[in-house]
């Protein structure tokens, strides 16, 4: 399995100032090793979860809002990595534009800084997940040393490049230090830098895994059905092995053990190499449709998982093949998320990034990639923000038997988990397999 993730960047109204020493912000932050969980932290790490994992469907479900009911897009976000940026921005921000973001993410007073240093500490050292984070810089202009110095804690890198002189060629660094050996490779879109442009936040998550569970070599091709009732031809996987899963009774009444509740949906629980790392398939129904299970799994998403983890049963799973790139403007989700000022020039407040007056956050836009196939997953997320001056089952009823057939040929919802500190990694909805 396959996944990969945002970009923030930031103007400033104002001229730009001289040259900056490049040493001013220290040497380049050296990597650190530590995978073992401390249970010191455990506080911090546990308040930082329950943030991304309540954002997380927020964002989706106000992405999914934005198309119409029967759109055939994707939905993807990751959750760990909008937290991130968020915090590293809240460092920066002060006033209102500081409240709002505590508002929108319910953050405690102290701790996130902490907290993310940490998980970059422990991803550096999982060898199927990679998170990074750099902050790009025009060379010209005046970052705090408070700011720096908070977002090299995190292990996060700070760079010095030329946006105001030469801003396609500032672009180009950063897609080469974005792509870096191994990883997708996401490109800032042509334009989303220009030399009224002050700051960059680059955040990504790559995670690239076998499963734990074997699937037959011999794929087939099925139907699968999309949301405005037309179909299409996907390539269908196949496993017969013990899972952890449960079964609503409004799909498969017949079955034994199904759960009789219409607040808990049918979900499969596919265990990767990392004993730690899960992909949950959630498949909604008539009782519980795709937007209502993105809305409610904020708070029920710890309850399903609960309930899965108690039961685990012989099953044959049919899961199409995924490929999907999604690329998604997130400046109007964090609007309505309640963060109104932090893209108005001259009312945003980052004073504590910058003494320079008129820093706003321009564009935040998000790539995400997608693909499992019979080896495993590949997912990748880049997440940018730029500051600038100025389903359900196919068998429906089910049956009764030794072995309990399940076919995921409807959109559905997923989750990538480090069940470890309980934080979802990737989460979206999948309308359309191979979108």
């Amino acid at each position: 399995m396959k996944f990969s993730n945002s970009l923030l960047v930031a103007s400033c109204l104002g001229e730009k100032y001289g040259k900056d020493d490049r040493s001013r912000f220290g040497p380049q932050i050296e990597e650190t090793r530590r995978c073992d969980l401390d249970k010191s932290m455990a506080p911090v790490i546990s308040t930082f979860s329950h943030i991304s994992n309540i954002i997380g469907p927020k964002l989706a479900q106000e992405l999914a809002m934005e198309s119409d009911l029967y759109s055939l897009e994707n939905v993807m976000v990751s959750p760990v990595t909008m937290v991130v940026q968020l915090g590293l921005l809240h460092e920066g921000a002060d006033g209102q534009t500081k409240a709002e973001i505590e508002e929108a993410l319910k953050l405690p007073e102290s701790g996130i800084i902490e907290a993310i240093e940490y998980l970059s500490n422990r991803f550096q050292c999982i060898d199927n997940v990679t998170m990074r984070n750099a902050l790009f810089l025009d060379s010209s202009f005046p970052a705090t040393a408070y700011f720096a110095r908070r977002v090299q804690s995190t292990k996060s890198n700070v760079f010095k490049v030329d946006f105001a002189e030469s801003p396609e060629l500032s672009r180009a660094i950063i897609n080469q230090w974005s792509a870096g050996p191994g990883r997708l490779g996401s490109t800032l879109p042509e334009g989303s830098v220009d030399e009224s442009t002050s700051m960059l936040f680059l955040s990504s998550m790559d995670f690239n895994s076998k499963w734990a569970v074997k699937f037959d070599e011999r794929v087939t091709i099925a139907p699968f059905y999309l949301p405005d009732g037309s179909r299409t031809s996907v390539e269908m996987m196949q496993t017969q092995t013990a899972l952890p899963f449960i079964l609503n009774c409004n799909d498969y009444p017949n079955y034994q053990d199904c759960v009789n509740d219409d607040f808990v949906p049918t979900m499969i629980t596919l265990p990767m190499e990392d004993p730690n790392i899960q992909l949950n398939i959630i498949v909604p129904n008539d009782q519980l449709p795709l937007h209502a299970i993105m809305t409610m799994s904020g708070m029920w998403l710890p309850y399903w998982r609960h309930l899965v983890d108690g039961k685990i049963d012989e099953i044959l799973l049919n899961l199409p093949k995924v490929s999907t790139t999604t690329k998604t403007d997130l400046t109007k989700s964090y609007f309505d998320l309640g963060m109104t000022t932090i893209s108005q020039p001259l009312i945003a407040d980052f004073s504590r990034i910058t003494d320079q007056q008129g820093l706003s956050v321009s564009t935040v836009f998000q790539e995400n990639r997608l693909k499992w196939d019979i080896e495993g997953a590949f997912a990748g997320l880049q997440i940018g923000a730029v500051l600038k001056n100025g389903i359900a089952p196919s068998a429906r009823g089910g049956r009764f038997s030794s072995l309990t057939e399940v076919t995921i040929d409807r959109p559905f919802v997923f989750a990538i988990t480090d069940r470890a500190t309980d934080t979802n990694l990737f989460l979206g909805i999948i309308n359309n397999p191979k979108e």
